[in-house]
């Protein structure tokens, strides 16, 4: 799926899983649009990864999926 390659590109090494584990269509949700949601699972095989890592990457991510599939973050 183009959202699961997409993360995995800007997540790089640190991704060890991607999974879309619910999606939602209906009120408060375009016609045109789903709302997904995603677990990631960082980790590094050498080392604890650090706060600021995690939250860098989830930002790469973020960011990726923004840029070339036109997502945007759903609070």
């Amino acid at each position: 799926m183009a959202v699961l390659d997409c993360a995995a590109d800007a997540a790089g090494q640190l991704l060890g899983a991607a999974l879309i584990f619910d999606v939602y269509e209906g009120d408060g949700v375009a016609d045109t649009e789903k709302s997904l949601a995603i677990g990631l699972t960082f980790r590094d095989q050498s080392r604890t990864l650090t706060d600021e890592e995690v939250n860098a990457t989830l930002q790469q991510v973020i960011e990726s999926l923004s840029e070339k599939l036109d997502a945007r973050l759903r609070h």
